[in-house]
């Protein structure tokens, strides 16, 4: 019995301590001081090795800690239970503040972004938002050929398109081209086909599609658009983005599915979420139609730079 208590005491000893410096606001001074002694005299009874002295002091402990303490004792379903719900508490945070994980389900930002990838988005690009607000704290500015995630204007949803007007500028479309107060943006051929798996997410259903893939500069560096050699059947005239906004634009030029994702938006600065970083992971059909893991994507940039390094490879 002695070498049981001799045991079970000192795990007895530290918990009663440990509640009792958590829990001391709401223990009386009368329950803390007899816990007090009653800790001093355990630590005695233990360094004195004395058999009968130890499960003397056990018991004391025992009803002081059924009484003052046991009421804080986490049960096992809280134990096991709190760190699991602390743990989701903060992967929301972390969601509303700092990164978010979205997955692309169309075609509009091809061959940059491909249906299916899952694209690490940072809040803090343009600084912190304040949940339920569209006031920011610090950060950065919005940039030319940043690709962003922003709540759609016609209310559908969230989209994920690129920063091609910045305000007071007039941008237009023709044949593909976009224009920057007049002046067609640089751009040269790549690849004369590539081919790729599109998709309808209204539908789930995928569908082989190709198109030119053309190498666009910005002022901030390059990145890679999906545009065949045909005009459009309809291009929208000039617009002016008006301060407070910005222009954004799909890259696959070709994609015609969404409405103003063909033609681009005037998009609030406020509605804008995040700046895509990199593709987290991707899983969609393969070269051979195949659904599976792309592990090709893999932490890809958002402009289409290993199209550019394949295409160099093959030369």
């Amino acid at each position: 019995m002695a070498e049981r208590s001799d045991r079970r005491l000192p795990v007895l000893l530290a918990e009663s301590k440990k509640l009792a410096r958590a829990k001391r606001r709401r223990l009386s001074p009368a329950a803390r001081a007899e816990l007090a002694a009653i800790h001093a005299g355990v630590e005695e009874a233990l360094a004195s090795g004395d058999g009968a002295r130890i499960e003397a002091a056990q018991r004391s402990l025992e009803e002081a800690f059924a009484r003052h303490l046991a009421r804080f004792r986490k049960g096992p379903v809280r134990a096991w239970t709190e760190p699991i719900l602390g743990a989701a508490a903060l992967a929301l945070l972390l969601r509303a503040l700092v990164v978010e994980v979205v997955h692309l389900d169309s075609a509009a930002m091809v061959p940059s972004l491909l249906p299916g990838d899952r694209v690490l988005v940072s809040k803090l690009a343009y600084g912190l938002r304040i949940p339920g607000t569209s006031i920011r704290v610090g950060g950065g500015e919005i940039a030319r050929g940043d690709v962003v995630l922003f709540e759609r204007p016609d209310g559908e949803g969230k989209a994920i398109q690129r920063v091609i007007g910045l305000p007071g500028e007039t941008i237009e479309i023709v044949d593909r081209v976009v224009r920057v107060d007049g002046q067609p943006l640089r751009r040269r051929l790549l690849e004369e086909r590539l081919e790729y798996w599109s998709h309808r997410s209204d539908l789930d259903f995928w569908y082989p599609r190709s198109g030119s893939v053309w190498i666009e500069e910005v002022e901030e560096g390059a990145h890679t658009t999906l545009a065949s050699r045909s005009p459009l059947a309809l291009a929208p005239g000039p617009r002016t983005v008006p301060e407070g906004h910005v222009f954004v634009l799909g890259d696959n030029r070709d994609f015609a599915e969404g409405g103003s994702d063909a033609v681009g938006w005037l998009l609030p600065v406020e509605a804008i979420r995040g700046r895509v970083l990199r593709v987290a992971f991707s899983w969609g059909p393969g070269e051979g139609g195949e659904r599976g893991l792309r592990a090709e994507r893999f932490l890809a940039r958002p402009d289409g730079s290993r199209l550019v390094e394949a295409a160099a490879r093959k030369r």
